[in-house]
């Protein structure tokens, strides 16, 4: 017999035992195609997103921790294949703990930090790059650029934050002093601080003038960069490469600091311990503060009028004042399985208006997101709208680099020693320049001045 024949036979007698039993079917159309599925057969059931969790880790207080606590349970209803776990730390050492955390390969999914730390952020492989996935000109451009390091934006700007000079109208009538008018130069400076401090028959402080920062991690800086940029001077050279803190300009800066402390008398140091109670108090007539409104709405409500926020007094007419500008920012950590959904909460919480608004008034600065700054809004916070000029008109960024923290220490050691221990200036200005030349010169340029 016929090998082909053979094998037919054999399939058919092998269908017909395989079909002793009809198919009970049931029939689903898909297009034009009709597809016949066995009663026996078990469907599978729809096919769901796997759970994504995320850790966010943000620095702050109880006023932080709400917001939170308002707002996350609403992104994950937006997503619900999202979860996520936040924690807040305080600011005192929230940073050590978050780069801990990246170099033991334990790092958090979403970050915050504040805008002088960046570039060390980036060094430390923290943070991944951004500029393709958000909308930059949705956010103010001074915020943006103090996200930006080596041509990339490697966090977004959620509040900003503006060191300015704030004082005490009231105090000023008291001292036969024009509310209206603010020291505008130096010479001012001098002037109305000497005026405004009160001390006792026997030498006592009774009343600060003005509060000359010694002795802080970061505000002894912050005020010595307002006067600095206010004289015409600057941290570094053009090409960042050299440090020129040693510059006539600058041992200006920090000879009128050590004389109103020194010789005109103003303060004391260590005579203000919470500058935002101090100066709600009356304690303190005038500072250089980017948080002297803290808590202000809350405890002491009845002084808001009677404060005065206006930029850096400069070394002679007709120069530019500058207020140096910061921020908090949130950053994608460049390790994470789940950038796609991080993403998705960094937007969620930066792009919020309303999020935004409350962030803000927490933080006590103007927003970085441009749409959530609405008239009403500036309307209803004192000082807001003050502060979102000032951000426009003389904000500007502190230096970046990877050793930021280093560099800012040496300018303190030397600034200390000129306000606490009469070291000269330039001798002091000019071993801190060498000291910073050498980070330099180990660790590339600084870009900024």
């Amino acid at each position: 017999m016929n090998k082909k024949i053979v094998y037919i036979l054999i399939l058919a007698i092998f269908l017909v035992g395989c079909t002793s039993q009809p198919l009970a079917t049931q029939t689903t159309e898909t297009g034009n195609l009709q597809i016949e599925q066995s009663e026996n057969e078990t469907s599978l059931p729809p096919q769901t997103e796997a759970t994504v969790n995320l850790q966010l880790t943000i620095m702050g207080g109880e006023a932080q921790t709400k917001l939170l606590d308002k707002w996350i349970p609403i992104f994950e209803d937006q997503n619900p294949n999202i979860k996520v776990k936040y924690s807040v730390l305080d600011w005192s050492n929230g940073k050590s703990q978050i780069l801990t955390s990246f170099a033991g390969g334990a790092s958090p999914d979403l970050v915050l930090t504040y805008s002088g730390d960046i570039p060390q952020y980036v060094a430390a492989g923290a943070l991944s790059p951004l500029e393709n996935d958000i909308n930059l000109s949705e956010f103010v451009t001074t915020g943006i650029d103090m996200a930006t390091w080596n041509n990339h934006v490697y966090a977004v700007p959620w509040n900003l934050k503006v060191h300015s000079y704030y004082y005490r109208k009231d105090l000023f009538e008291e001292a036969g002093l024009d509310p209206n008018s603010p020291p505008e130069t130096w010479e001012d400076l001098i002037e109305y601080s000497t005026q405004l401090t009160k001390r006792d028959s026997v030498g006592n402080l009774e009343q600060v003038g003005l509060w000359i920062i010694t002795s802080h991690p970061y505000k002894t800086l912050a005020q010595y960069s307002d006067y600095l940029w206010s004289a015409g001077g600057r941290f570094f050279s053009e090409d960042g490469c050299k440090s020129e803190i040693n510059s006539p300009e600058s041992v200006a800066a920090v000879e009128l600091l050590r004389d109103l402390l020194n010789e005109y008398k103003v303060d004391d140091p260590g005579s203000i311990q919470v500058e935002n109670v101090d100066f709600s108090q009356g304690k303190v007539a005038a500072l250089n503060s980017n948080n002297a409104a803290r808590g202000m709405m809350e405890n002491s409500p009845e002084i808001i009028p009677y404060v005065g926020i206006v930029s850096t007094p400069v070394r002679e007419e007709g120069m530019m004042s500058y207020s140096q500008a910061g921020g908090n920012y949130l950053g994608i950590s460049n390790v994470t399985k789940n950038r796609d959904e991080a993403l998705k909460l960094l937007l969620f919480l930066t792009t919020t208006p309303e999020l935004v608004q409350e962030y803000s008034t927490a933080e006590f600065g103007p927003p970085a997101l441009k749409s959530a700054s609405t008239q009403e809004y500036l309307d209803s916070i004192p000082f807001m709208e003050r502060w979102v000029t000032l951000l426009e008109e003389n904000g500007k960024g502190l230096p970046q680099h990877p050793n930021w923290g280093q560099i800012n220490d040496i300018i303190n050691v030397a600034l200390d020693q000129v306000y606490l221990t009469q070291r000269d200036p330039q001798e002091a200005l000019d071993e801190a320049a060498g000291k910073i030349d050498n980070v330099l010169n180990e660790n590339g340029c600084a870009v900024g001045w």
